[in-house]
């Protein structure tokens, strides 16, 4: 696959963790295009991402409504990924979700259209929990 890879973050409420999540994609994997949908958060989603500027290029804000329509949302953030950034990977996570070695996406031979992940859980530790 020869386009860029995008992280789709559904976020609410975890402004500080998606700070770190955001510096961890950028910094340490290189993603150069990350697209969050804010669910009615009441913290500071929007003043922690300002810093990354051009780096999360689209923001979505969705209204508190019934039903959580989480697959609508995560799509809309694919096809925004492949529309605006020529996407050849789009990785959906909540902001809690930490990716590591997303480059070794680009090793997938074309003919398969998605891959199964093993998710690994672990506790590393924040900013505010150097543990």
């Amino acid at each position: 696959m020869t386009g860029p890879i995008a992280v789709c973050i559904l976020s609410r409420d975890e402004a500080p963790l998606l700070r770190e999540n955001v510096a961890h994609l950028i910094h340490d994997e290189g993603i150069s295009h990350i697209i969050v949908t804010n669910h009615v958060s009441v913290e500071a989603n929007k003043a922690v991402l300002a810093p990354f500027g051009d780096k999360i290029v689209t923001q979505f804000d969705e209204p508190n409504v019934l039903p959580f329509d989480q697959n609508e949302w995560r799509t809309r953030m694919c096809r925004t990924a492949i529309r605006k950034f020529g996407a050849s990977w789009c990785v959906c996570a909540d902001t809690d979700e930490f990716w590591f070695n997303l480059c070794e996406l680009q090793q997938v031979p074309k003919r398969y259209n998605s891959v199964i992940v093993k998710r690994v859980y672990e506790h590393y530790g924040t900013m505010e929990d150097p543990a």
